[in-house]
């Protein structure tokens, strides 16, 4: 069974376009590994696919913000323009657990626990899986 789940931060805001009839929700998430002077950063490509990538989910995948992922992942081997041949992690994103980051400029702040989360008019972000 291929499940993985991680916690990171967003690289890059989401990227919403349409792949033949269905819809393509793209990101990078980086993941902290190690600790101490071994700690390192791992990036993963993220892809959300079809009705998760429809909904108002990509509204709230900013740069910089803090997310849980759970999804399969795999390894992706190519050849850049310049003829060297590299890999990168990515992962098809099952669950996306919205964990806080940057507001929205329209947000309001709302205190949870010791964490500070971001309300928005439909959903608020409290660590909870968004619903699709």
């Amino acid at each position: 069974m291929n499940n993985f789940s991680c916690t990171g931060n967003l690289g890059s805001t989401a990227d919403v376009r349409q792949v033949g009839s269905t819809t393509l929700c793209t990101f990078s998430i980086a993941v902290k590994a190690g600790y101490g002077d071994k700690e390192s950063t791992m990036w993963i490509r993220a892809n959300l696919w079809g009705k998760k990538a429809e909904s108002r989910l990509p509204e709230f995948l900013q740069k910089g913000a803090l997310v849980g992922l759970t999804g399969e992942l795999s390894i992706n081997v190519f050849t850049n323009k310049d003829g060297v041949e590299k890999t990168s992690l990515e992962m098809r994103v099952g669950e996306v657990d919205l964990l806080g980051g940057k507001p929205k400029q329209d947000s309001q702040p709302v205190q949870r626990g010791q964490q500070e989360m971001y309300k928005t008019d439909e959903y608020q972000g409290n660590g909870d899986t968004v619903p699709f």
